[in-house]
């Protein structure tokens, strides 16, 4: 039986591994399922607007109108061991299913105060970017990446509240 000759062979392999790269990466994405945490002693999720002028950081912010830097335009006291645990929950699950490249933007609208045995825990979240850092005891700690999935999470609670939601 005569072979085929090379170029086709290499051709069609190509051809078949196109059609194979294009079959995995057309499967739709799962839907969103925040993980379960062990929710903190208490929680603060913060409305805060990061495309307004932001203060330096060594100038001492008043806790009540500035986290970090970025003017508060609402804070809830997240009351239910639940509540807290879906919202952390679901930055959990947006930090382990990224995947990508996050644009070097930093627009912070969301922030969260977690606090557990005492420790206080601060992110400050773009979703827009996909980044949030983390603060804790005062110190920074680490930037990470999240999906812009938990957004969805933390807007419904924030609306319920009838706390505004930066543009």
């Amino acid at each position: 039986m005569p072979s085929l000759p090379y170029s086709f062979s290499v051709g069609r392999r190509f051809y078949l591994l196109g059609m194979l790269v294009l079959a995995v990466g057309c499967h739709p994405e799962p839907p969103f399922q925040p993980a379960p945490v062990d929710p903190p002693d208490s929680l603060t999720l913060y409305s805060i607007d990061g495309s307004k002028y932001r203060r330096r950081h060594d100038e001492k912010p008043d806790s009540d109108n500035w986290f970090y830097s970025y003017p508060v335009l609402g804070k809830l006291e997240v009351d239910t061991p639940q509540a807290r645990s879906e919202i952390i929950g679901a930055l959990e699950a947006g930090k382990r299913n990224f995947e990508g490249i996050s644009p070097a933007c930093f627009n912070p609208r969301h922030g969260l105060r977690s606090v557990k045995d005492g420790v206080n825990t601060d992110y400050v979240i773009c979703f827009e970017c996909t980044q949030f850092h983390v603060w804790r005891a005062g110190s920074r700690m680490e930037s990470a990446e999240t999906t812009s999935q938990p957004e969805a999470v933390f807007n419904r609670f924030l609306e319920h509240a009838g706390i505004p939601i930066a543009p």
